[in-house]
């Protein structure tokens, strides 16, 4: 009989999850108890604060104009590189398809035309495998797409890559900016350098996952526009409306109206065109990706310039200090001397005990 205690319980997983959420409360509490600490001991009021405060503050206010420009720049690629060199080949593939159907139109029988009428265009039987009248309307356009994919790519790394090397120069341009400064000698600036790297590699590092989410929404993208048939086909969804249309017909006369409605839909012209809407419907996917992954972006920068700020406004007291909080301050030094340390400790073992689980 097999035992009642082997089956875990769903209140075991909720209990470690409260006891794993309860950990990284305590974390955070920790974290922003032990920098209030910090920047109240170092907190110092000097001459020109406004005026430095303002110099660290530049990289926030450059940052929206920054990010303006790249989406514009991502609008012009797509619409450049992508859509001008595919839609002047529309005229071609819609003629293509317009043959390909009127041979099919003769070649099948009624029953045969009407189950792929009802299964919107893709069919198959026991004796013949599957096959998509979509994808051979489709026909050669996904070749045309294959020099704006490399195209797209390329540019849009170069893009970003400029206005994010920008951002990473002004930041690195602060550090000695700050050191020609007269005012930050009475400051205790090493752990703002520190600090002032560490977001520099953050801002990189947030580049770099960027680009590998772009790189795979775009790989989305791709094969749904490729030669293989998909529910999110943009050509398949292009030719919904004309299924909808054909499966509502019936009685005499069918096929013959059959034959004409579908060679009107597949070489009319204009935005109409089923292959307008497919590479229209392309171009937007992309540049919607552009957008949504852009602005993630442009928090994530914009948290970290934040930070930068606010660590430095903290380390500036706007009022004269008094003497008597001198013996405190130098007291709650001794002690980050030793809590900072060992709460670092304490937060890579855990990051290491986390790391285990996952392998386990």
């Amino acid at each position: 009989m097999a035992s009642i205690a082997a089956s875990p319980s769903p209140y075991d997983a909720l209990g470690k999850r409260k006891r794993s959420q309860s950990v990284e409360n305590f974390m955070r509490q920790r974290t922003v108890f032990l920098k209030g600490v910090q920047l109240w001991v170092i907190r110092k009021n000097v001459q020109g604060a406004e005026a430095l405060l303002d110099l660290v503050r530049q990289p926030q206010k450059s940052l929206p104009t920054r990010f303006e420009v790249y989406r514009k720049e991502c609008h012009d690629l797509v619409a450049g590189k992508l859509l001008t060199q595919s839609t002047d080949k529309i005229r071609g593939f819609v003629s293509e398809a317009g043959t390909k159907w009127t041979e099919k139109i003769h070649r099948f029988h009624w029953s045969t035309l009407r189950a792929f009428i009802r299964n919107s265009g893709s069919h198959s039987t026991s004796t013949c495998p599957r096959t998509s009248w979509n994808m051979e309307f489709w026909g050669k356009a996904p070749f045309s797409l294959i020099t704006g994919w490399n195209n797209i790519k390329k540019l849009q790394s170069k893009a970003i890559t400029k206005h994010v090397d920008s951002i990473v120069e002004e930041l690195g341009s602060m550090e000695p900016a700050l050191r020609s400064q007269p005012a930050v000698a009475n400051l205790e600036m090493d752990s703002f350098y520190a600090l002032l790297k560490g977001h520099i590699a953050g801002v990189k590092n947030a580049r770099r996952d960027h680009q590998a989410g772009f790189r795979k929404e775009l790989e989305n993208i791709r094969m749904d526009s490729s030669g293989s048939e998909s529910p999110a086909h943009h050509f398949v969804l292009a030719m919904q409306p004309v299924y909808t249309q054909l499966k509502a017909d019936k009685g005499n006369g069918y096929v013959k109206r059959q034959e004409k409605v579908m060679y009107d839909y597949l070489t009319q012209k204009g935005e109409a065109c089923p292959f307008d809407i497919a590479f229209e419907a392309i171009a937007s996917a992309i540049e919607s990706q552009m957008g949504q992954l852009s602005e993630q972006l442009e928090k994530q920068i914009s948290t970290i310039l934040q930070e930068i700020w606010a660590h430095f406004d903290g380390m500036i007291d706007p009022d004269e200090q008094d003497p008597g909080e001198q013996p405190l301050r130098d007291e709650l030094r001794g002690f980050l001397e030793q809590a900072v340390p060992a709460f670092e400790a304490f937060r890579e073992g855990l990051s290491k005990i986390s790391q285990k689980k996952k392998t386990s």
